[in-house]
């Protein structure tokens, strides 16, 4: 049976609400919108725990929209491109969903509801867009926009079969004047800028499920449903990157054997590292845990370290860092993911980190992974070299899972 014969028949005029999903990467959200405007919305960063936060999150804004399952004329679920189990646990939640009521599934290319929120009626565009979103060792996957390209959806073009690429390729394929928006650090921005392209500003250039929401509406006038049950998520693909695969890791508790490399390594990234010495006493304490990342093709080369001490229900983030010729590639952001689970599987509730006020691409890093500032400390970093001392900001980022799916967020409404 098709969508529309469970739900009824479809076409102008179709009246409900939309819940839009998009978990494609860790930037996720959920929205629930009516034909004129948005009646709730939750934006979260993830970091790759989609599976935890999307049922909640779902039931908050249609409890903020005071909307049930049973009311909603479709759900919008970004489809990909993006990560891998993102965008299994967005579609595998929509159709769960959707079986409760029979509410039609619409499936909506991931960039295309950033593209539609960058083209008229809703902003003025004369220029090409390129949408991005990140995927992983420093790569970025782009869909490029005329600027006409909304609301038909017609006109976008994927960049080389929607290959995972170095920001510079991606920015070979555009032509002069063009616009950049989505996932982009601040570095790349400047490096945007730099060579006469446009960097929509990181608020605006933001993925919102609202977006994806207006094209499910859109579809669902149209009477354009598709198969729910034959959705299924668009990865990266195409050809393949000249030239050798770049080196991956393998993330790992830290051993004995390990102590002088990560010695030698902390000593290339911190003027006043700790001794051989130190670190060994400090492997040694009960409440540490430390995780290194090896190179798969680099026999006992480690790329990084990090490491917490556990005090109480507080996990504090005392040491990250990657090798220099290894930065920019993820990580850092995989050593922080890995620090996370060890800290909530040992019974922490929050984590916590300083970083030099004047730090920018460090604040930027974590505030991207979930971290908010909620302090400083005075004179925390003695003077190195020819800088001088400077405060710490002190980072947290709240930890803990919420049970429930989508059995809960039904009975929450039957209740």
């Amino acid at each position: 049976m098709s969508d529309a014969d469970r739900k009824g028949e479809v076409g102008p005029g179709v009246d409900g609400p939309v819940l839009a999903i998009d978990t494609a990467t860790d930037d996720a959200s959920v929205a629930v919108c009516n034909a004129s405007s948005l009646l709730a919305q939750r934006r979260w960063t993830s970091v790759r725990r989609q599976t935890v936060g999307l049922a909640p999150m779902v039931r908050e804004v249609l409890d903020s929209a005071g909307v049930a399952p049973s009311d909603l004329a479709a759900i919008a679920v970004a489809i990909g491109p993006g990560s891998y189990t993102g965008l299994r646990v967005g579609l595998a939640f929509a159709k769960g969903l959707s079986l409760v009521d029979g509410t039609p599934v619409i499936g909506v290319p991931t960039l295309d509801g950033l593209a539609r929120s960058l083209t008229r009626p809703h902003a003025d565009r004369d220029d090409v867009l390129i949408a991005v979103l990140r995927a992983g060792r420093g790569r970025l996957i782009g869909m490029h926009y005329a600027a006409d390209a909304m609301p038909a959806g017609d006109r976008r073009r994927e960049i080389e079969g929607l290959s995972a690429l170095p920001l510079e390729r991606i920015a070979e394929a555009a032509p002069p004047g063009a616009w950049f928006a989505g996932e982009l650090d601040p570095m790349e921005r400047e490096w945007l800028t730099a060579r006469g392209f446009h960097a929509v500003d990181p608020e605006r250039g933001r993925r919102r499920a609202e977006w994806l929401a207006e094209h499910a509406r859109e579809r669902l006038e149209a009477g354009d449903l598709g198969d729910a049950a034959a959705l299924a998520p668009v990865y990266p693909g195409g050809r393949a990157l000249p030239g050798p695969r770049p080196p991956d890791v393998s993330l790992r508790p830290m051993v004995s054997a390990d102590i002088p490399a990560v010695t030698a390594l902390l000593s290339a990234a911190f003027p006043l590292a700790r001794t051989e010495q130190a670190i060994s006493s400090e492997f040694d304490r009960a409440n540490v845990v430390w995780m290194v990342a090896q190179d798969h093709y680099a026999e006992r080369t480690i790329a990084g370290i990090g490491a917490f001490w556990m005090l109480h229900d507080e996990a504090h983030i005392t040491t990250l860092a990657v090798r220099p010729e290894r930065r920019r590639s993820g990580i850092g952001a995989r050593l922080v993911r890995a620090l996370t689970e060890r800290a909530e599987s040992a019974g922490a509730r929050t984590l916590i980190l300083e970083v030099r006020a004047g730090d920018q691409d460090a604040r930027a890093f974590y505030t991207a992974l979930g971290f908010a500032e909620i302090g400083r400390r005075a004179d925390y970093y003695p003077p190195r070299g020819r800088d001088a001392g400077d405060d710490a900001i002190v980072l947290q980022r709240m930890l803990g899972t919420v049970a429930g799916g989508v059995e809960g967020i039904v009975e929450r409404f039957r209740d």
